[in-house]
């Protein structure tokens, strides 16, 4: 599971609007995503269409403090499960999470532990923070594998960022080595206006001293987004051809490509050359493979979509959703192995 937190101390810079998309974008790539809300504001857990009156983070957190056997709570009992995704929602009680925090020993790494069951069950995890730089963001980034920052393009959201990057560095300095600052996306974008443009350019060049990148996507302002969280759906479901759609989706295409490249070539450098060339071998076959059930699909299921089955319907639906995926990755890695082989050699 490749985790990521959306954070920013400055708040309205659409960090709940960007875990929503993003986490849905992957979904359609047929990605399994677990989003996290823990902002006491619950704006993600209403989004999702969470059930206020379900377990959430705030008992799990409260239970991995007290430690009492009678009354276990699991990670899995805290999912709830939605037409927009899978959540472990927030409440409003994390507003005091800090406080109650403070003087538990490994308070950073609580919210590791509670992930650490689910690992295997998910592909990605989507991390709403709340807008301030306190326990539960630290816990977040500790937690994650990378932090994607929302700003906007003006003064004060550069100047938030270099508060985050100071953060961040010390979260990899004293909890989570592995983490990275993957990028900052601008959002509410408007490139007409001159000012905008120059402040992008200037967190264009904070981003390298940050050593992370400003996206290339630019998420433009769009009235959608606020009418989909308000109808507790998604933007691709509720605006599909709308702006904020087309500038998320190739947010998500710069993302997944970039997290997954990164979590490949940290599993290939743990192997030998023989195992290298074994698992090459073995991801042209699998892209075979997604080739003949992707024909076979075609040759076997040619007519009218009324005529078919429910159960072949299904079955169809299912594989178009997950063989792109199943090709992209496999020729992702295939590609990087030959890369890591010729290096060697």
């Amino acid at each position: 599971m490749i985790t990521v937190a959306i954070v920013n101390q400055k708040g309205g810079v659409g960090k709940t609007c960007t875990a929503s998309a993003l986490g849905a974008g992957l979904a359609c790539r047929g990605y399994k995503v677990l989003f996290v809300d823990l902002d006491a504001q619950q704006n993600l857990s209403y989004t999702i269409g969470a059930d206020p009156r379900g377990k959430t983070i705030a008992d799990l957190l409260q239970q991995s403090i007290d430690q009492d056997p009678g009354q276990q709570i699991g990670t899995l009992d805290a999912i709830q499960h939605t037409p927009q995704g899978d959540i472990i929602a927030s409440a409003s009680s994390m507003a005091g999470a800090d406080t109650i925090l403070a003087d538990i020993t490994g308070r950073e790494y609580k919210l590791r532990e509670i992930l650490q069951p689910v690992k295997e069950s998910y592909d990605y995890c989507i991390i709403d923070t709340p807008p301030t730089l306190g326990t539960l963001t630290i816990n977040a980034l500790t937690a994650s594998d990378a932090a994607i920052a929302p700003a906007q393009a003006e003064v004060y959201s550069q100047i938030s960022l270099g508060q985050l990057y100071s953060t961040i560095k010390t979260v990899q300095r004293y909890c989570n080595p592995d983490l990275i600052f993957a990028g900052i996306v601008l959002t509410r974008y408007n490139g007409r206006a001159v000012v905008r443009r120059e402040v992008a350019e200037r967190i264009d060049a904070a981003a390298d001293q940050y050593g992370t990148r400003l996206y290339k996507a630019r998420i433009r302002e769009c009235t959608a987004l606020q009418e989909a969280a308000l109808t507790q759906q998604d933007i691709f479901s509720y605006a599909p051809r709308s702006n904020a759609a087309q500038d998320y989706n190739s947010l998500v295409e710069e993302v997944d490509y970039q997290l997954q490249e990164q979590a490949m070539q940290k599993r290939i450098a743990t192997l030998t050359a023989a195992q290298k060339r074994a698992r090459a071998k073995e991801l042209k076959e699998e892209m075979q493979e997604v080739l003949d059930i992707s024909l076979g699909i075609q040759t076997n299921f040619d007519g009218p979509w009324n005529a078919l089955t429910q159960e072949e319907q299904d079955y169809i639906l299912e594989k178009q959703t997950r063989l792109p995926r199943s090709y992209y990755l496999a020729e992702l890695e295939h590609r990087l192995l030959k890369e890591s082989l010729r290096k060697k050699g």
